[in-house]
């Protein structure tokens, strides 16, 4: 699977409210099935829209990490 032989470089985001609905758990699935990394983020799943600065500054963060 070509996601595997990126999975160093790749980080799943879900939503810190929506980590019980389907699209987070599968999200979840994905990354311990390729052995990528998850990051959760402020809110649900549109964190973005909900809360721009917290959403922004964990980017940031998760973009910054090694």
């Amino acid at each position: 699977m070509a996601l595997k032989a990126a999975a160093a470089h790749l980080v799943v985001g879900v939503g810190r409210d929506s980590r019980a609905l389907l699209p987070a758990v599968a999200a979840e699935g994905l990354a311990r099935r390729v052995g990528a990394g998850v990051a959760e983020f402020p809110g649900g799943h549109i964190g973005l829209t909900e809360h721009p600065r917290a959403f922004a500054a964990r980017l940031r963060d998760v973009l910054a990490a090694p």
